[in-house]
């Protein structure tokens, strides 16, 4: 019996809640206060739920410094595959940001039992590093199977879900519910793995992406502004 527990905790399927947990191994996110309130970074496997309050609010956009990092110890790069994206992801964009689309998959199914399956051959293949899906209608049972498929081929899957079709909690590793705000996002840990939920914290898109998030300027309430002069 110890043998078998022992193995579930190695292979991350089990942990004991009065004992701290820390992923074996982490990826940065490439943002220091994210990794902070992640204990380190991502899991390098495993599913990763992102609950939007709608679409392109930045969803995506959170995980580009993560993709523009190099993985070790592969001989050849990993695809990044985008699955049932609701909108047209920009080639220029990715290129721009310095991914190489040779090492990009795209893939419109015609629904999302099509997307699900899709999503897992990609994650137990072993040729894929990140497996980006969106679908609103998932089972309790097929998440499973994602988050199993992930580990077995050493794949994150980064799940994109309407916050109002999340009616119950799936098993992920780790669950985010992101909202937006002027500078980029609003970011909050519902469940990590062996951890705890976070307080809200800010995601500052503003400094790599100024020109699509909404500063507001300094304004120094001491200096009164000179009323506009109507012209006659």
């Amino acid at each position: 019996m110890n043998s078998l527990i022992d193995d579930l905790k190695q292979k991350e399927w089990l942990w004991q809640g009065i004992h701290s947990y820390e992923f074996a191994h982490t990826w940065p996110t490439g943002f220091t206060n994210f990794d902070k309130m992640l204990e380190g970074g991502l899991p390098i496997n495993g599913t990763i739920e992102v609950k939007c309050t709608r679409d392109g609010i930045g969803e995506l956009r959170m995980w580009i410094p993560m993709l523009t990092q190099q993985e070790e110890g592969y001989e050849q790069s990993r695809l990044i595959v985008f699955i049932q994206p609701p909108g047209q992801v920009h080639a220029q964009f990715l290129v721009t940001e310095g991914i190489d689309l040779r090492q990009v998959l795209i893939i419109q199914p015609d629904n999302d039992k099509q997307a699900l399956w899709a999503a897992e051959q990609c994650l137990k293949s072993g040729a894929c590093r990140d497996v980006f899906l969106w679908c609103n209608t998932l089972e309790v049972s097929y998440a499973r199977r994602l988050e199993v498929a992930s580990h077995t081929g050493s794949c994150r899957n980064i799940l994109f879900r309407q916050d109002k079709q999340t009616q119950f909690s799936l098993p992920v590793s780790v669950s985010l519910q992101i909202k937006p705000t002027k500078a980029g996002l609003i970011v909050q840990i519902i469940k990590k793995k062996g951890g705890w939920d976070s307080n809200p914290f800010r995601l500052d898109l503003s400094a790599r992406w100024p020109h699509l998030t909404e500063i507001s300027h300094y304004r120094d309430e001491h200096i009164i502004p000179f009323p506009v002069r109507q012209q006659g």
